[in-house]
């Protein structure tokens, strides 16, 4: 197997080359990527190239000279050089100085590139070259080796019985390395089974553009929707893994259109301090649930809190708004379940405790609409889509649905006969949000309609427009504020969004037949 360094100053051309080269053959292992020559001739001494692909025209050292450095230093491998149709008078003096052959840019294809390798191969096949490596294991096992030793490390399964020597962790840290830990998880939907072996060949790929000046790096796949990356640099090496872990993100996004939520580690200088930093990976990796806390990328040593959140919004709902007001009641318990997963994120609880909790507030809601009371309720299916959600936004989409399930088993629309669920939703997202400005097509994306259809529909079902269940809505809640006695008319108005006083008064006049003045009693006339 013999490894390839490829060098050019654009980032896309590099990615492509590797593209290019069939690595599955078992015939070429991928050295790193630099972005000049000054770049490539510091990694020739860790990495330990066989072929180097070369760009001529680079900054601070292009191919020529690089060539020439090459052969100064005794590198006794074999040089490919990249080229333009206008560069020939270069790739002339590319050859005489070393270069084995060379390949045009414009017309690279996978088929001919791989026969110039092939060909280079066969070169090499037939050099008697001194063994570079004295150690008794050769490179590529050591990396299995190493691999496997992180997957020992990683596997919660293994814990206390983990034997360090026997699973050949002596083969680490035998020179001043510093090892860096990077965790991946999808922030999608996980990859289908086929597509993860594609998966696990794009990190590796991407791994030479991002780990430049690396000792030696490698991806151990996980769960379905997960990966570990361990990257070894010289001890000296000055290495922001949080910079690192940002253009991971960036770079499978901008490639792959994949996005991952990644937690970074320190650098380890030994076995105990690699443990200590598996373990603290493996404990914060349940916050790449939050898809806010994977899209900033994550240091392992923020930990997810283990203290237990109360549904304190909600049970506050439950005591204000009685039996008869479900519509309201629903509404809010909804909000305070968004609100509670929101909370969540910034307070970095593990998912466990806010499921467990959401759980309970669903437990609060069947009793206070009375579902528990049908024979034929059966509660279970939400909890068990509760417990399977993989991220707060696939979480946040589950309680709205069950907060439309339960409006449905409560018969809440019934008075109105509404049959169409997108008017229930419509319906829900005013009753949440009637204090806002409301805008028709925020409504029509919430429910997937256009807005024109949304509105037809929405009189059909409720024989009003949106505009005027808004302003009933409003003046309802107004006055449930005023008979409260704990509020003036012009801060009941603002309550229920409505800044000016004047068409205040004029549309609760038009609703109740009294001025906002007139109420004192906590009997209201009229409803929705």
């Amino acid at each position: 197997m013999y490894k390839i360094l490829i060098v050019d100053d654009e980032v896309i051309v590099r990615h492509a080359l590797k593209t290019l080269i069939k690595w599955d053959t078992g015939r070429f292992e991928f050295a790193g990527s630099a972005a000049n020559g000054k770049s490539a001739l510091k990694m020739v001494g860790a990495a330990q190239p066989d072929i180097i692909i070369t760009d001529m025209k680079m900054p601070e050292m292009d191919g020529i000279e690089l060539i020439k450095k090459l052969l100064e230093h005794g590198f006794d491998g074999e040089i490919l050089v990249l080229s333009n149709y206008n560069d020939f008078e270069l790739v002339r003096e590319a050859l005489k100085c070393g270069a084995h052959d060379y390949v045009l840019k414009l017309t690279l294809q996978a088929d001919n590139f791989m026969l110039a390798l092939e060909e280079i191969a066969s070169k090499l096949d037939g050099k008697k070259r001194k063994k570079r490596d004295t150690e008794s294991v050769k490179p590529t096992d050591y990396k299995k080796r190493v691999k496997a030793v992180l997957e020992m490390k990683y596997s919660p399964e293994v814990g206390k019985t983990y034997d360090s020597v026997n699973h050949g962790e002596s083969l680490l840290f035998q020179k001043k390395e510093a090892i860096f830990l990077f965790v991946l998880r999808h922030l999608d939907k996980p990859e289908p089974n086929n597509q993860r072996r594609a998966a696990y060949e794009m990190l590796e790929n991407l791994s030479g553009e991002l780990f430049t000046g690396c000792a030696w790096s490698c991806v151990v796949p996980l769960a379905s929707d997960r990966f570990l990356l361990a990257v070894s640099y010289n001890a000296a090496q000055v290495v922001q893994s949080e910079e690192i872990a940002r253009r991971l993100a960036s770079l499978t996004f901008m490639y792959h259109n994949v996005k991952f939520g990644v937690i970074y580690s320190e650098g380890a200088l030994n076995c105990a301090e690699l443990d200590e930093e598996v373990r603290k990976c493996r404990e914060a990796e349940p916050l790449l649930f939050y898809r806010s806390l994977g899209e900033g990328c994550l240091s392992n040593s923020v930990q997810p809190k283990e203290f237990p959140l109360k549904f304190k919004a909600c049970e506050k709902d439950q005591v204000d708004h009685p039996n008869h007001e479900k519509l309201s009641w629903l509404s809010s318990w909804q909000h305070s379940a968004k609100q509670l997963i929101a909370d969540a994120a910034c307070h970095h609880v593990h998912p466990k405790l806010l499921k467990r909790t959401l759980n309970g507030a669903i437990w609060n809601m069947i009793h206070n609409l009375a579902l528990h009371e049908r024979d034929t309720f059966d509660e279970s299916l939400w909890m068990e889509e509760i417990a399977a959600s993989s991220s707060d936004t696939e979480l946040a989409g589950i309680v709205a649905r069950i907060a439309e399930e339960a409006s449905d088993q409560a018969g809440i629309f019934a008075n109105i006969q509404v049959t169409k669920p997108e008017v229930r939703s419509a319906l829900l997202y005013l009753d949440e949000h009637f204090a806002e400005r409301i805008v028709i097509s925020d409504i029509a994306e919430r429910v997937n309609l256009s807005e024109t259809y949304l509105c037809q529909i929405f009189k059909t079902e409720t024989g009003r427009s949106i505009l005027t269940y808004v302003n009933e809505l409003r003046m309802k809640k107004a006055y449930e504020l005023l008979a409260s006695g704990k509020y003036l008319v012009k801060q009941a108005a603002a309550q229920v969004g409505i800044d000016d006083p004047f068409y205040f008064n004029r549309l609760f006049k038009k609703h109740f037949g009294i001025s906002p003045k007139s109420v004192k009693q906590p009997d209201m006339p009229g409803s929705i």
